[in-house]
């Protein structure tokens, strides 16, 4: 049997910062980022996922893209699978450089 199931995520981190101890300028560094994820089940241990991805930095602009995947079931309670993102950007919200474009690794534990 073939399962679709969509899962969502938002951030929506803010941090102040100043350049300098002395300096009483703070910097906004505000950052929306939200993903909607689809996840397909292809056979019978097998998921596929695609995900779109938006990114809104306050002093950055605007960066949105995709990211797809392939997972596999190893017993009941571990998957691992591979795929690509091919956004510039991570969830990481502590990753300030753009430079995440690629091939990752994704293993994932649950009960």
């Amino acid at each position: 049997m073939n399962c679709a199931r969509s899962t969502s995520t938002c951030y929506w981190p803010s941090t102040h910062c100043s350049v300098k101890s002395t300096s009483p300028a703070w910097l906004d560094s505000r950052a929306d980022f939200a993903a909607l994820q689809l996840r397909y089940r292809l056979f019978a241990q097998w998921e596929g996922l695609a995900e779109h991805r938006w990114l809104k930095v306050r002093e950055g602009g605007v960066r949105k893209g995709w990211l797809v995947g392939v997972d596999r079931r190893v017993g009941e309670n571990f998957k691992v699978g591979v795929g690509y993102n091919f956004t510039e950007f991570s969830d990481d919200m502590t990753e300030l450089k753009y430079d995440q474009k690629g091939f990752f690794l994704n293993m994932a534990g649950y009960y």
